[in-house]
């Protein structure tokens, strides 16, 4: 006969898919629509682009990472917003591990962060709800890797056979 075919439903399979996806309504809800405004008001001619792109676009690794370790804006702020980019992918890290034992990989875990947190950051600057860093996207994907990291020592993301 063959290996039996398991549901999605069945076992814990529905558990890991509503975990993973109540982490990317958070995520959603606290990165790109964390401010109550209207999205669509005349935001997106050619003058709003350009001083988006000029005043909330960084393509320069560490510029950004750099500062807020030399204090600026405020000590507070810098801590906020480092740890605060760590920690919010954490539990990317941990719930790949748990969703996907199979791919449960550090380089996996590592593109997937990578890809996530582009597309967050993309829709934040497009809807002008943030901004487009790219020490961001590193920041985040050194939280997934501890997160990663974390469930493996836990034991989850071994393969099941």
């Amino acid at each position: 006969m063959g290996r039996q075919q398991v549901r999605w439903w069945q076992g814990w399979g529905w558990l890991r898919a509503l975990a993973f996806g109540v982490y990317v309504a958070v995520l959603l809800r606290v990165t790109v629509f964390k401010l109550p405004v209207a999205l669509w008001r005349d935001r997106f001619g050619p003058e709003w682009f350009a001083a988006r792109w000029r005043w909330s676009v960084n393509l320069v690794p560490f510029r950004t990472i750099a500062g807020y370790l030399a204090g600026e804006p405020s000590p507070g702020v810098a801590i906020q917003n480092l740890a605060g980019n760590v920690l919010l992918f954490v539990p990317w890290g941990v719930l790949w591990a748990w969703c996907w034992p199979r791919r449960a990989q550090a380089r996996h875990v590592a593109v997937s962060a990578l890809i996530a947190s582009g597309v967050l950051e993309t829709a934040e600057f497009l809807l002008g709800t943030g901004s487009w860093d790219v020490d961001d996207l590193l920041l985040n994907v050194v939280g997934a890797l501890l997160g990663y990291g974390a469930a493996r020592a836990a034991g989850f993301g071994l393969k099941r056979a």
